[in-house]
């Protein structure tokens, strides 16, 4: 539901690449002993409205060549459109985020409530950052 996700694994990462239209558009690869771990901030141009983009990922421990896949699809322009503003509503106030992810995970939308949850724009908050670090320990799942 937003254009620019942070992207979140559980495992730190050896490689990272990003395909749009069968082509790759943005790769890199962390040096040995220093992986990358989560979030990442999205590296390249935003996805735009009902976009595909193909995400392969290669843990630290995977051999070279090994990627698991994921596929993002950009939501409905309305859709990025609801979801920053809502982001931009929520100002800098611990509670009304909780307030928002709790809402959105009551309404069953779990990609607005994992969008909410690792915005850069959330506050820090102990109780945002348990949550978060919660997310990621259970593999970030429904």
């Amino acid at each position: 539901p937003t254009p620019a996700p942070q992207l979140v694994v559980v495992e730190p990462l050896r490689e990272l690449r990003i395909e749009r239209h069968g082509r790759l558009v943005w790769s890199q690869q962390a040096p040995m002993g220093q992986p990358f771990r989560a979030p990442l901030a999205w590296p390249v141009e935003p996805i735009a409205p009902g976009e595909v983009v193909l995400l392969r990922v290669r843990p630290e421990q995977a051999a070279e060549g090994a990627f698991a896949h994921v596929q993002l699809v950009g939501a409905s322009a309305e859709r990025m459109a609801s979801t920053e503003a809502l982001i931009r509503s929520l100002g800098q106030r611990p509670l009304v985020w909780l307030a928002a992810i709790e809402a959105a995970l009551e309404a069953g939308d779990v990609s607005l409530a994992w969008a909410l949850l690792f915005a850069p724009a959330l506050p820090e908050s102990p109780d945002l950052a348990a949550l978060r670090a919660e997310v990621v320990r259970r593999g970030c799942g429904d």
